[in-house]
């Protein structure tokens, strides 16, 4: 399933979709960096996890992820991320006067030139994504970057290849 929308701003294509019942990662298509984002919260932090908290928190790493991309000079980026509203916000325009800081800087990103996908993915095939986002967190939030996937999550992704590559 997949509906293609346009910025209202830039005219640029922005995805909504989601891959069925395969659990796997999908790989990118080639040429273009995947960006799999997830907000993971800790929950000693003071802060109550609750759904504002964990929008933000979402929004925030998809604003890092963009950021870090961009700074990188990769010009198409597909970001899939699990959370449904969250995505729907970004590819239906309501980013642009939105009260929420993040959603704001994340529709002015989008607006540069490049090409950028958003779409979503249920939290049942973001079980990879999940798990590094809950080894990142120590401390304060902050972005981590992964260039090679943590030991504890190799057999995780050689379970999805192999589901990617029967299908």
């Amino acid at each position: 399933m997949s509906n293609k929308n346009h910025c209202p701003r830039c005219g640029d294509v922005l995805e909504f979709g989601s891959y069925g019942d395969d659990a796997s990662l999908v790989p990118p298509k080639n040429g273009w960096l995947k960006l799999n984002t997830d907000g993971a919260i800790s929950l000693t932090n003071q802060q109550a996890a609750s759904e504002d908290n964990i929008f933000k928190a979402e929004a925030r790493v998809v604003l890092e992820g963009l950021c870090v991309a961009w700074g990188k000079r990769l010009r198409q980026v597909e970001v899939e991320c699990d959370n449904a509203l969250l995505v729907e916000s970004l590819l239906d325009g309501g980013s642009v006067n939105s009260r929420m800081a993040e959603l704001r800087l994340i529709h002015g990103i989008l607006n540069c030139e490049w090409n950028v996908r958003i779409r979503h993915v249920p939290r049942s095939q973001n079980a990879v994504v999940d798990h590094m986002a809950r080894l990142a967190i120590s401390g304060l939030p902050s972005l981590v970057v992964f260039e090679k996937p943590p030991t504890l999550v190799q057999g995780l992704l050689l379970a999805d290849k192999r589901s990617f590559n029967s299908s």
